[in-house]
């Protein structure tokens, strides 16, 4: 005869482990619910940790305070500790700008290199993954964070066994990395940018189709809406396509503050020739910028590269 209470007991067991599954892996205190990889919910979580500098002469952290914020603005922050390390769990799928503070002051925003042909981030990715990621010391030069061990060198998002920083494809889906597009220019590709309304029609920019034959621009940097960006940041456009050096004379490229003042763009390109670099003398600090490019072409066919209008703000001057 079957023990009715037995099996009582056993449904509450298994409801039980169910919840307790359920609830493993989640961040304390964290406003982030889930990966920033669209359609494509992280299943495991990976540690990431690393150092900040002290003041030697007071044995005093440089920071305090370290903030991630995803694509949709939603942040969670951690502390940095009396030994000035820092660790916390993030999600693997996560992409995340990572900014540091001494109490509420804005100290740096991390920089990161995702790929030797594309422009620097600053946007942490976390990827596939063994080992936690490590930064080991990281270092503030003026309104940047560079790691010492970059984390595309510790990430392997398609799990193929080849490092994110020298695959050329790193979410294997058919589009080489440095022929993913930038679609709001903020910084977060399509894939891991829960902000992607103007990448909803397919090869549209900016939700106005593109017309027969027109290429357009991948990237921009400084990012659209980016702050506290250095004053000698210079400005780049990167295109689909190898750009027309001839193009260079007749294009517009233009650099504006609030108060009506221009830039002076010394253009050039990258060894790549698919970037088109403006060179200039220091924005004005603590301003807000408009930037607009347009006028360039293809080198190897013909059709104009669509224009783009982005937006920046520069940093408040150190003291």
């Amino acid at each position: 005869m079957k023990n009715p209470l037995r099996k009582r007991l056993l449904y509450v067991f298994f409801a039980g482990f169910l919840i307790l599954a359920s609830c493993s892996g989640e961040e304390s205190g964290s406003t982030d619910e889930g990966g920033t990889e669209v359609g494509n919910p992280p299943s495991n979580i990976r540690l990431i940790k690393g150092q900040i500098s002290s003041l030697s002469n007071i044995n005093q952290c440089i920071a305090t305070k370290v903030k991630f914020v995803d694509s949709s603005g939603q942040s969670s922050s951690i502390s940095v500790g009396s030994d000035c390390t820092f660790s916390t769990n993030l999600n693997e799928g996560d992409a995340k700008t990572m900014t540091f503070f001494e109490e509420e002051t804005l100290l740096a925003i991390m920089t990161f290199n995702h790929h030797r042909e594309m422009f620097e981030s600053n946007i942490l990715i976390v990827s596939h993954g063994v080992e936690p990621i490590d930064f080991g010391q990281i270092q503030f030069t003026g309104t940047k964070g560079r790691a010492a061990l970059e984390p595309a060198y510790q990430n392997d998002q398609d799990g193929d066994g080849i490092v994110d920083f020298d695959d050329e494809d790193d979410d294997n889906d058919g589009t080489p990395d440095v022929d993913e597009r930038d679609c709001d220019f903020d910084g977060f590709f399509y894939a891991n940018d829960l902000d992607n309304s103007s990448c909803e029609a397919a090869g549209d920019i900016g939700d106005v189709p593109l017309q027969p034959g027109e290429d357009w621009i991948l990237e921009v940097l400084p990012r659209n809406q980016a702050k506290f960006v250095s004053i000698d940041q210079p400005v780049k456009v990167r295109a689909n396509c190898v750009v027309d050096p001839t193009s260079l004379s007749r294009a517009y490229f233009s650099v504006g503050d609030s108060k009506g003042g221009h830039i002076t763009c010394n253009l050039s390109l990258s060894s790549s020739g698919r970037e088109v670099i403006c060179n200039h003398d220091n924005f004005l600090a603590n301003m807000y910028h408009t930037a607009t490019v347009e006028g360039l072409d293809c080198a190897d066919h013909d059709g104009g590269i669509r224009s783009v209008t982005w937006h920046f703000t520069t940093a408040v001057p150190s003291d």
